[in-house]
């Protein structure tokens, strides 16, 4: 049939994306004793964002009374969870929802990989690794924000990536439009429109004109837009506009603790514990007041007058995170959420054990050698090396790689979120990377292709001298 071999790639990938899914929930479902609820509900507080606004309490993270109005969580997943809940009457059409649109997303993938990369090989490999990857199964079978964020993210991209091919309106407030539900989803991206406005206008400075103006302002305007109904409802909540409280109580709760850890070589969870009890003692506050939005410019301050008392370690966290960022498979995770290696922990960071504590390291790899734990060894080992072949393949893309201007803006939206991670410290892990995966992929992908061709072109050529010899 015509339509079949014309999207045969798409339904390739879609039908592996779902499948994989549905295999892989119904293993979950069966460990967790064939509980919905436990299987899909992990401790983010979206569930009970959810529940509360299916029982009319309101948008607030508390399990019990008085319900506080929360202040952490963007609204459109909990909203999204919440109408599905109440259309079906049910958490499966959460998940039916999210894995269509997990399986959805690495078509998306392969769009833009297409896009960027000439070799159709390799714009299907970005698709189907974005389809199978152990992870991106994981986030898309519980109740995170992750799948919906990284389809709404991807989508803004492309038409941003469309707009440096043909600018026009369309393109520019499509752009706006998914960013702004894109960060109404997670925050993480609520600078970057502003990053890609000023970066369109650099690379477009010598034919600026009033038209591209006014479209690049239309994508900000409807950004800003998208975003002004949970304005409005935190600054008649709290009377203060802003969005959430996360930079600051992650700065405070995270960064800190984190530079504590790696400059006294203790765990970050002991860290973390020392600091608190120190600050209750100098501040009189509890743990609790870190979630009030009124107070987080005072624990700002805290946090940043801590970091400057400890320089070394406050380095040391920003090299680990950054490691982490482009090497950490999430596979543990995904491990104990199978019930496997659930009382498996490191006191910190592996780059930071491997220089601190190398023989810790040794015997904690050797006990993951045996069983499924080699999962965690192998996607380490992966990850590393896509992490080299993506830093590779960046490189001579900028240089040889058909479409440079796109590679530059999304080069930079990988710093941006390696930058936005800074600040969660020694607790980064494999769902910061998520959303700019496929970016890393198709120059890592590209890398690869290269590394190929050159050793190809190296070793051939003595192979046929040695066949004519």
């Amino acid at each position: 049939m015509p339509f079949i071999k014309k999207y045969r790639p798409l339904l390739i990938l879609f039908a592996v994306a779902v499948i994989a899914r549905v295999l892989f929930f119904y293993t979950i479902f069966n460990g967790h004793g064939q509980d919905l609820i436990d299987s899909l509900v992990l401790s983010d507080g979206y569930y009970e964002i959810a529940t509360n606004l299916l029982e009319g309490r309101g948008f607030s993270h508390d399990s019990m009374p008085p319900f506080t109005p929360g202040a952490e969580r963007m609204p459109l997943y909990p909203l999204f969870v919440t109408g599905l809940v109440y259309i079906f009457k049910s958490f499966w059409a959460v998940l039916a929802a999210q894995i269509i649109i997990a399986s959805i997303t690495p078509l998306l993938a392969w769009v833009i990989a297409k896009y960027f990369l000439t070799n159709e090989k390799l714009a299907f490999t970005a698709g189907l690794i974005m389809a199978l990857e152990p992870f991106s199964v994981y986030l898309s079978t519980v109740l995170l924000s992750e799948t919906l964020f990284t389809f709404l993210f991807l989508l803004g991209m492309n038409f941003c990536f469309k707009y440096l091919e043909e600018q026009n309106l369309k393109n520019a407030a499509f752009t706006g439009f998914y960013l702004g539900l894109a960060t109404l989803t997670r925050p993480t991206i609520e600078y970057l429109p502003i990053f890609i406005a000023l970066f369109i206008f650099w690379k477009f400075r010598k034919k600026l004109s009033g038209k591209l103006i006014y479209q690049i302002l239309t994508m900000l305007i409807l950004f800003v837009l998208v975003l002004s109904p949970w304005f409005w409802r935190n600054y008649s909540t709290f009377n203060k506009l802003f969005l959430t409280i996360q930079p600051s109580k992650n700065l405070y709760m995270y960064l800190v603790p984190s530079a504590v850890s790696l400059e006294q070589n203790i765990g970050l969870e002991d860290a973390r514990k020392q600091f608190l009890e120190e600050e209750k003692k100098q501040t009189s506050l509890g743990i609790e007041r870190v979630y009030a939005p009124e107070n987080q410019s005072f624990f700002q301050k805290r946090a940043v007058n801590e970091l400057k008392k400890h320089p070394r370690g406050l380095a040391k966290s920003l090299i680990t995170t950054s490691y982490a960022f482009f090497s950490n498979d999430g596979y543990l995770t995904v491990l104990q959420h199978m019930g496997s290696l659930r009382d498996f922990r490191l006191e910190s960071s592996s780059l930071t054990m491997f220089f601190n504590s190398p023989v810790k390291l040794l015997k904690k790899t050797a006990e993951l050698i045996s069983g499924p734990g080699t999962l965690i060894i192998s996607g380490r080992v992966i990850w590393i090396l896509i992490a080299i072949s993506f830093f590779y393949g960046a490189v001579f893309y900028l240089r040889n790689g058909p479409k440079r201007k796109s590679a530059e803006l999304a080069l930079w939206s990988i710093t941006y979120f390696l930058a936005a991670t800074a600040i969660i410290g020694l607790a980064v892990n494999a769902r910061f990377r998520e959303s700019i995966k496929v970016f890393i992929l198709i120059f890592a992908l590209y890398g690869m292709s290269r590394i190929y061709d050159e050793l190809k072109n190296f070793f051939l050529p003595r192979a046929e001298k040695t066949k004519i010899l």
